[in-house]
């Protein structure tokens, strides 16, 4: 299941207009290649757990949304940052996150899959030096138990 829940995933980003580039990793080293085209969604699952209640397997993941800084040479660089293209980079990579959700939430009502968790999104600013700012989220998505039954 596991397999189903990450292509899932990765399909809804690649739906997304905003999105190019999508990364899967098994660590918390966001791919930061030159190669990559702006703005960046990486994806990490972190673990598998259960809601025996409910019957549901809980798939956890955390994602982090990217877009390159610009900077703009001033002699007087302004306080509200009004050299540099950190709101905007906010903006966009927030409008990737509330798609992603909402699609889930509110379109994708005919799949099993729904949002078990969602952390709130933190803002990343500079990510590794890399001049990379959006945000990190984490989320759960939950699956039925349709496992095998011995009845």
């Amino acid at each position: 299941m596991i397999n189903a829940i990450t292509n899932y995933i990765v399909a809804l980003f690649q739906k997304d207009e905003l999105v190019n580039t999508i990364t899967f990793k098994d660590n918390e080293v966001v791919d930061i290649e030159k190669e990559n085209v702006l703005p960046l969604v990486s994806i990490r699952f972190t673990n598998r757990s259960e809601d025996p209640d409910n019957e549901l397997y809980v798939y956890n993941y955390k994602i982090g949304i990217y877009q390159q800084r610009d900077t703009r040479k001033v002699v007087q660089p302004s306080k509200l940052m009004e050299d540099t293209n950190w709101i905007d980079n906010l903006a966009e990579c927030e409008s990737i996150a509330n798609n992603f959700v909402n699609y889930i939430e509110r379109i994708e009502i005919d799949e099993n899959i729904n949002i078990d968790s969602l952390s709130d999104l933190l803002p990343v600013s500079n990510y590794a030096s890399s001049n990379l700012d959006g945000f990190s989220f984490d989320y759960g998505l939950s699956y039925p138990n349709t496992g095998y039954c011995g009845c």
